[in-house]
């Protein structure tokens, strides 16, 4: 029998027995691991240099999406300055609030914040149509013109009979015309100065007013009645006598500036009696025409006194002369005055085209209310 000895193995079958066993093999994983780290590091630096330098794109987006989103957080601008608000003019101030109580560039508004027009403000200026302050009154502060007008009514009042006088005073324009402005007897329109007499005696305290007194106005200015002047003179002075009211009505007309206007004796035909003073009842169409100007801009003794006293004329009763060469309808404010030697009329006029003051007197004049109503629808159509 042979005897048994162990196999001698080569190296060669050693190492298919290794790889036959599924060893890892260490040199291949030394690769990897070298690949990893480089990855990384590779993936690192990137980051980093995409940290420093970042690209166009980042930035487009960046700014695309600021943009919008102060797109979307700008609020609209606010429009301020003058602007028309629920059917009125008011001033919107740079925080968006409407402005009230103050002046604004020249314009007021009031506590609404509406912008004042055509009447007075509470510190006493007038302010016309376009809220613009209207120092004017009468002739002063004002221009003549109008002279298309002018010699239109020249070439008319010098084929009429007598001695004519008109003014005509465009309120808003601030021009005037005046033909021939001389002293006429006054006859009822002296009635206007012994009403705006008794408003200031009245806002003063020194007059009473009573229903009395009241209806005598409205007798005395909207029905023109002679009796209702006689007690209102009277009324006027201290000692009720007509002398002495005469007295207290012709400081008012000096005061005032009427310069060409007298009063010195009582109107007839009446059931009382006076004695008269030197002179006669005169008056003008200026002076007449700036009385009217001082109600219409409220500045007739007082803004309420300027009211009440449009109010009567407003109401006027007599209404053949200036009102009815206006088309019907018109707003007209008159005060009329009439003899066997005169006929005179002065009113307030409100037309489409613009608001004026007419005053028309004439002595020895003939048919001159068919003459007044012509001077007044001329008038009309000029301004309209």
């Amino acid at each position: 029998m042979k005897n048994s000895r162990p196999h001698n193995n080569t190296q060669e079958n050693v190492n298919d027995k290794i790889a036959s066993t599924g060893y890892p093999n260490l040199s291949r994983a030394n690769n990897t691991k070298i690949i990893v780290v480089g990855s990384l590091a590779a993936i690192l630096l990137i980051f980093i240099l995409s940290i420093l330098f970042p690209s166009d794109n980042t930035n487009d987006s960046s700014t695309s999406e600021t943009e919008t989103t102060t797109e979307a957080t700008t609020e609209k601008p606010i429009d301020t300055g003058w602007q028309e608000i629920d059917g009125a003019i008011r001033y919107v101030r740079n925080d968006g609030k409407i402005a009230k109580s103050q002046w604004v560039d020249g314009h007021y508004v009031g506590a609404t914040g509406v912008m004042y027009v055509s009447t007075l403000t509470p510190d006493g200026m007038y302010v016309d149509i376009n809220g613009d302050i209207d120092e004017s009154v009468g002739t002063a502060g004002s221009r003549k013109g109008l002279w298309d007008l002018d010699r239109t009514l020249e070439d008319m009042v010098s084929g009429y009979t007598g001695t004519w006088s008109v003014y005509v005073k465009d309120i808003a324009g601030h021009e005037y015309l005046s033909i021939n402005n001389v002293q006429h007897f006054s006859a009822s329109l002296i009635k206007l100065y012994c009403a705006a007499t008794a408003y200031e005696l009245m806002e003063n305290g020194d007059l009473e007013e009573t229903p009395q007194i009241d209806s005598l106005m409205r007798q005395m200015i909207s029905v023109s009645d002679n009796d209702a002047f006689n007690l209102m003179v009277m009324n006027c002075g201290e000692t009720y006598s007509h002398i002495a009211g005469r007295a207290v009505i012709q400081d008012y007309i000096d005061r005032e500036g009427y310069k060409d206007t007298t009063i010195t004796s009582i109107l007839v035909p009446t059931k009382y009696k006076a004695p008269s003073s030197p002179g006669r009842n005169y008056t003008t169409v200026e002076d007449c025409g700036l009385l009217l100007e001082r109600i219409y801009k409220k500045q007739c003794v007082s803004a309420d006194a300027s009211d009440a006293f449009l109010q009567l004329l407003l109401n006027q009763e007599h209404r053949g002369k200036i009102p009815a060469g206006l088309p019907e309808g018109t707003k007209c404010a008159n005060k009329t005055g009439d003899t066997n030697e005169s006929q005179h009329d002065a009113a307030i006029v409100y037309s489409p085209g613009g608001d004026y003051i007419i005053v028309v007197m004439s002595s020895n004049c003939g048919a001159a209310i068919t003459n007044i109503q012509n001077i007044s629808r001329t008038v009309y159509d000029y301004f309209n």
